[in-house]
């Protein structure tokens, strides 16, 4: 594995945790709204 790999794999984390926050606020605001409706 070199540093590129090792920068690939950052990235590929960044990316996920990015997407699983992103889902949990989309989530989290129909939720919400549901409440409200």
């Amino acid at each position: 594995m070199g540093p590129d790999d090792e920068w690939k794999g950052i990235v590929l984390v960044i990316i996920c945790c990015a997407v699983f926050i992103t889902m949990h606020l989309n989530m989290k605001k129909s939720s919400l709204s549901k409440t409200f409706l």
